[in-house]
């Protein structure tokens, strides 16, 4: 991405693809103005001239939705979300190649494009994704809580267990803890 730092800002530069250059103090460029106050954010240019800002430090729906939602707004989208579920296959495969590589570097470039195709996935369906990992990682919370308690009942700690009984709980947990 092509970029300009500003004090506490990003935003687009005409130079080299890896160009991070500061600006003069005040930040002004192309007519933006000054940097707005709040967290450091990442200009994008859009088509006839708009820009997208995105927050630097910011959740992966909120810096994910400008970003394909500005690229649908050109038709550059998925129809629909089988569509999607097309490329997250081909997106898994590469990243299984990559974990078969060893490149620690591949593998996480590979498993980022995995979650921004999840992400679109979310989109396509009308889901948050925020949302929803926040209701499975309080699921998965509960369920291994429930392990826990099981185990213990039995004079056990899941460090005493195997893979396989802690399995079996879970999936009787699923029955019982939302």
């Amino acid at each position: 991405m092509n970029c300009l730092q500003v004090p506490g800002r990003f935003l687009p530069d005409t130079g080299g693809m890896d160009a991070m250059k500061p600006l003069p103090s005040g930040g002004a460029l192309h007519g933006l103005g000054p940097a707005p106050a709040g967290p450091p954010l990442l200009f994008l240019h859009g088509v006839g001239g708009g820009h997208v800002g995105l927050a630097v430090h910011q959740p992966l729906a909120e810096a994910h939705l400008p970003l394909t939602e500005r690229a649908a707004t050109v038709g550059f989208d998925w129809p629909d979300a089988e569509t999607v579920f097309s490329k997250l296959d081909e997106e898994l495969g590469e990243l299984r190649e990559a974990i078969t590589e060893g490149s620690q570097g591949k593998v996480q470039d590979e498993l980022g494009d995995v979650l921004f195709v999840v992400a679109n996935l979310a989109r396509k369906l009308g889901v948050d994704p925020e949302t929803a990992l926040a209701g499975t990682n309080l699921k998965f919370s509960r369920r291994f809580r429930y392990i826990e308690q099981v185990l213990d009942s039995a004079g056990k700690t899941a460090a005493d267990s195997t893979l396989e009984e802690m399995d079996a709980i879970w999936a009787a947990s699923k029955a019982t803890v939302p």
